[in-house]
């Protein structure tokens, strides 16, 4: 999308980041990667930036108490998202050397988007229902606790710091993904994950090769499982012979329905 609209895009994994920068990357780093991809700081200035994994800065009863790097990391962010003039270099902290001019930017004029699983919100939603909805019966209450009624006042008690959670005036959910939806991710998305083993199985002189209907049986585990696209990975993992290849005792290997199932002991 940001290519039809001619703006900068950048997805950062927020649990890269810490306060102090020292074992982690700085709000600044998050800076040096848009300016890599536009090129200039004229470039940069309406740039996109996509937080993920914003949900593992939260405390809650299911990631337990709140560490103070998690805080801080949101407390930066926070002021990175309200604005915030800068000093950053294009190559990093850790890259920085002091031939390397030192470039001012001001945080404001930049989208900022932040997503996460948010796995068992679905339950601090309910208790807000449960909370507000006097005279209705148990049934009613789940059939309105839906995910697409989300409030800050849920990001609040999920963990997130009340200035962070209500920074955010457009709170949206996804659905969650079909099967259907894992398999087109599997084989269609331009960084599929099938790419990039065939590619490790050829390093090895091995070549793989996929039957269609294992694949699917991979996205309809992973769908069952609830572990989203993330989760093929780790499927895939189980279903191939890494070891042999990376041994190289074997040169073609052919996935089939059947090999997927003995695997992960379907039936």
């Amino acid at each position: 999308m940001s290519e039809f609209i001619d703006q900068t895009f950048v997805s950062y994994d927020v649990t890269k980041m810490s306060r102090t920068g020292y074992v982690g990357d700085k709000v600044e780093d998050i800076l040096s990667l848009l300016y890599q991809k536009a090129g200039s700081l004229e470039k940069m200035k309406n740039g996109i930036i996509f937080f993920d994994e914003i949900d593992k800065l939260a405390a809650n009863l299911q990631y337990g108490s709140a560490e103070v790097s998690t805080t801080g990391v949101q407390l930066d962010l926070l002021k990175f998202i309200e604005g915030e003039n800068y000093r950053f270099n294009s190559l990093g902290h850790r890259e920085y050397t002091y031939k390397e001019p030192q470039l001012d930017f001001d945080s404001t004029s930049l989208l900022v988007i932040c997503g996460g699983a948010f796995d068992g919100i679905d339950k601090f939603i309910e208790r807000r229902k449960k909370k507000y909805n006097f005279g209705f019966n148990e049934f009613a209450i789940k059939e309105s606790s839906d995910s697409d009624s989300i409030s800050t006042e849920d990001l609040i008690e999920y963990g997130l710091i009340k200035e962070f959670a209500a920074r955010f005036q457009i709170l949206i959910t996804l659905p969650e993904k079909s099967a259907d939806d894992l398999y087109d991710i599997l084989v269609f998305s331009e960084d599929s994950v099938l790419k990039n083993y065939k590619e490790y199985f050829k390093i090895h002189d091995c070549e793989l090769k996929f039957d269609d209907d294992s694949l699917k049986e991979i996205a309809k585990y992973a769908f069952k499982q609830k572990t989203g696209a993330r989760g093929l990975v780790k499927i895939l993992e189980k279903v191939l012979p890494m070891y042999s290849v990376a041994n190289k005792k074997i040169s073609e290997f052919i996935l089939t329905k059947e090999i997927v199932i003995n695997n992960l002991n379907i039936f």
